[in-house]
């Protein structure tokens, strides 16, 4: 077996190939590189890179898609080729309407509709033409209701939904969602919305934002850029400063510039997945995307016992009939699992299934911040998705509800502009930023996110059991019920039927471990839910929790949340946010892992100057949770499991 490729992934996503950086390279200077290109890494529900686009009439087909064949150059592995306008100097008298930081579908979008309906526009990012890390996966309807049916890979007519059963070589239909899914060809989704805006006179800033000064309600913002990591990219005549009415946060996870009342406590989605090509034929059905495959029988006593308090799902995309993606994903846990961890369980999984693989063609390192607070609404620096808090806090799904987004933002800015233009008065842009984020985040919005946060605490405190009778009960409802919740399209009157209906269907001992899961919540999520405001407060009991602790634990690293983006230039602010720099690697390797045993040392990665990091990333824990993770160490061990009770 072999491996061809690696692939790094941004918190909030999956990525796509990325080159190591040469060894002479320093960690520290890794990062700067790593952090300089991030834009917006949504985190959507992704797949891997596939063949040619599929016809969107394929989603209502009855008969299975085509089997493409894995092709790493579907996608695209070269930077896009589009001659970009550059950026033209600006002033206090000659400002831009919006400048745009990030070159992510979230804000190559906000440049494409804002310049459509006649906005000066201005994009900022270090890399614009450089391709999209992330791979998508969507609901089709999704994606279709927002003119964006060409931009499919690979369509799914259905998905399916496993609770339970035998982990052996055959194939239960389990739930069936008759619901088409679909891969995005992020290639041609870029290449639509960047022709669109150099046509629609949308001017490009290559440079990393250093900063953003608010000047006067009537004199808008200037944002400052450093070209210094860019290189010969960068125009030598580039302005270093952009005038503009407004500003959009687009960084995604990275919040570079929204502001913060409070600290970001996230749960944290993560995923390790490979696309690869196996032996013999998987047995996986061509035209059903495996959604969710929650059994556990495959696993050793010791990951069973891990699964029952920590569980983990398989997540499947079938290419061709060998050719296929498997992802070990853990929903939502505080702190995140680590990556070997996922990395064992996939392997046997795997080999319980009788699924023996050829061929690695890409691994894929997932970390997705789910739930917390909002930004502080609201404030000068506008925001759109991760910045704004977009991830889906129960699911991870994130960039249909960014795209959708975009149109009530800009809409919303583009009527205050014009109607003070119309006036021949200047806008007040702190009044058009507070309408601005009154229609990103309306009430009902507001509401609705704290019910998912609710959910989201809810479901990090449930076992293996109540998960699984959670999703059963969850995915036997009618469509329209979890798929609207699936999309933030059920409104709070539909969240009540929603909490209702589960209630009603659950069994007696899910009703019980549900209440007593979700009591620590409630009074936060009730009165949040009635007032519609930011603060539900993820901590049990509003804080008041006593802590656990153990005597003798270690200490680790980075304990506590995310510091907010504006606590100051200290590296807590940078170093303190796992979802600021890309994951490159964890110390088992899966080539070896699927090829031998677990149980036999093996030399650390050739990455291994990253550990440290990795590692930090990985275990940020708090101090009132009990961990639990598989610790690896490259010097003397392999596979030593520590579980605090």
């Amino acid at each position: 077996m072999s491996t061809t490729t690696r692939r790094v992934v941004v918190a909030g996503g999956r990525a796509t190939r990325r080159r190591r950086a040469p060894e002479k390279e320093t960690r520290a200077a890794a990062r700067h590189r790593a952090r300089a290109a991030l834009s917006d890494p949504p985190g959507e529900e992704t797949t891997t890179t596939t063949t040619a686009a599929s016809s969107s009439s394929s989603s209502s087909s009855s008969s299975p898609p085509a089997a493409p064949s894995f092709n790493g150059a579907a996608n695209g592995a070269e930077a896009h080729s589009q001659t970009l306008p550059p950026l033209t100097p600006s002033s206090h008298q000659n400002r831009f309407d919006l400048t745009v930081v990030g070159c992510g579908p979230a804000g190559l979008a906000a440049a494409d509709r804002a310049s459509a309906l006649g906005l000066r526009v201005a994009l900022i990012d270090p890399s614009p033409l450089s391709r999209w890390r992330n791979n998508y996966g969507v609901w089709v309807d999704e994606f279709e209701d927002l003119g964006l049916a060409d931009c499919f890979n690979v369509v799914w007519p259905k998905a399916s939904v496993i609770i339970d059963g035998p982990s052996d070589a055959t194939r239960p239909e389990g739930i069936p969602l008759a619901r088409p899914y679909a891969q995005v060809n992020r290639v041609a989704l870029k290449d639509k919305l960047l022709d669109r805006c150099i046509k629609q006179g949308v001017v490009f800033g290559v440079a990393a934002c250093a900063g953003v000064d608010h000047e006067g309600s009537d004199r808008g913002s200037v944002v400052t850029l450093d070209a210094s990591g860019c290189g010969d990219d960068a125009p030598a005549d580039q302005p270093i400063e952009v005038h503009s009415k407004l500003v959009l946060d687009a960084t995604g996870h990275a919040r570079r510039l929204v502001e913060f009342e409070r600290e970001f406590n996230p749960g944290y989605q993560v995923a390790f997945g490979i696309m690869c090509e196996t032996e013999e034929p998987h047995g996986f059905p061509l035209d059903t995307m495996l959604f969710m495959d929650w059994r556990d029988s495959h696993l050793d006593d010791t990951h069973r016992a891990m699964n029952d308090e920590h569980p983990t799902f398989l997540y499947a995309m079938p290419f061709s009939e060998t050719q296929i993606f498997f992802e070990e994903t853990s929903l939502v846990e505080r702190p995140g699992l680590e990556f070997d961890d996922l990395k064992v369980k996939l392997r046997q999984r795997l080999e319980k299934l009788g699924v023996r693989v050829k061929r690695v063609d890409e691994e894929e390192y997932c970390l997705i911040p789910m739930g917390s607070v909002l930004p502080t609404l609201p404030q000068r620096t506008l925001g759109i998705g991760g910045t704004a808090g977009m991830v889906h806090p129960s699911t991870g799904f994130m960039v249909s509800k960014t795209l959708l987004s975009v149109r009530s933002l800009v809409d919303t800015l583009s009527k205050e502009l014009k109607d003070a233009e119309k006036a021949g008065v200047e806008a007040n842009v702190d009044d058009v930023a507070r309408s601005v984020w009154g229609s990103v985040w309306p009430e009902d919005e507001l509401r609705m996110r704290t019910f998912m946060c609710f959910g989201m605490e809810t479901l990090m405190e449930l076992d293996i059991k109540g998960t699984r009778q959670f999703f059963e009960t969850f995915f036997k409802m009618e469509q329209d019920i979890w798929g609207g919740f699936l999309s933030w399209r059920i409104q709070p009157l539909g969240l009540v039927k929603l909490g209702a209906v589960l209630f009603a269907k659950f069994s007696n001992y899910m009703r019980f471990n549900f209440v007593w899961s979700a009591l620590p919540f409630m009074a936060s999520f009730l009165k949040s839910f009635a007032t519609a405001d930011n603060a539900f407060d993820s901590n049990k009991w509003g804080g008041l929790a006593l802590k656990r602790t153990k005597p003798g634990a270690e200490t680790v690293p980075g304990q506590g949340p995310i510091p907010r983006p504006d606590a100051g230039s200290s590296t807590a602010g940078r170093d303190g946010n796992p979802a600021a720099a890309p994951i490159t690697s964890s110390s088992l390797d899966f080539e070896s892992l699927v090829g031998g045993d677990v149980n036999t040392p093996r030399v650390a990665s050739s990455l291994r100057p990253d550990r440290e990091w990795i590692e930090f990333q990985q275990r940020k824990a708090f101090a009132d949770q009990a961990r639990s993770y598989l610790h690896w160490s490259p010097y003397d061990r392999v596979g030593v499991v520590n579980a605090d009770p």
